[in-house]
């Protein structure tokens, strides 16, 4: 009965270890990790720039003005919609784990985390051209009341747009632009056998 206990108790110890080791739920990612270890810190800042610079504007954005209706040359009270309120704010949210995750792609070499930059990137486009660019030329009440109102994008959609893409970029970079692996010396007993 000791022995059985002693046995499952080391086998519950070397699970962890086990799992470190590559034995995880997802051994595609864990055994082909990215490899910026011995890449030079330019390099990284240079990799990190595009996701970072994606994430400042998506931030700006949503403080930025997204449309407003105008008649004639003025923007009546009421007319002026912000990026931020017209969805939520989610932007930010998106914002902040583009940069959480491209520093965990970079400075970890975490495959998943890159590829959680791109999912953050897709997903914040979507917002933006799915559901803030059909809404930009809407006149709503204002445009019941005046004949001559009419809805035009500001700076917001395009700090959204422009974001997204580079934060974009800067994913499929991480992940295309790890480094190539080192070969292996080959051995004296192998050289001789050929």
């Amino acid at each position: 009965m000791r022995s059985g206990l002693t046995g499952s108790a080391h086998t519950c110890a070397a699970g962890p270890a086990a799992m470190t080791h590559g034995s995880s739920a997802f051994p595609w990612f864990a055994a082909r990790p990215l490899g910026f270890g011995g890449v030079s810190t330019p390099l990284r800042i240079a990799l990190l720039a595009l996701p970072v610079a994606g994430a400042a504007l998506l931030i700006a954005a949503e403080f930025s003005t997204l449309y407003d209706v105008r008649v004639v040359t003025a923007v009546p009270e009421g007319g002026s919609f912000s990026a931020g309120g017209h969805h939520g704010y989610a932007l930010v949210v998106m914002a902040v784990g583009i940069v959480v995750m491209a520093l965990g792609a970079v400075l970890g070499g975490s495959r998943p985390a890159a590829v959680a930059v791109l999912v953050l990137a897709v997903a914040a486009l979507a917002i933006a051209l799915l559901v803030d660019l059909p809404d930009v030329h809407e006149t709503g009440l204002i445009g019941r009341t005046y004949d001559a109102a009419e809805a035009e994008p500001r700076a917001g959609l395009y700090l959204e747009i422009a974001g997204g893409c580079l934060a974009l970029a800067g994913g499929a970079l991480i992940l295309l632009a790890r480094p190539a692996a080192r070969r292996r010396p080959r051995s004296r007993r192998t050289a001789a056998a050929r």
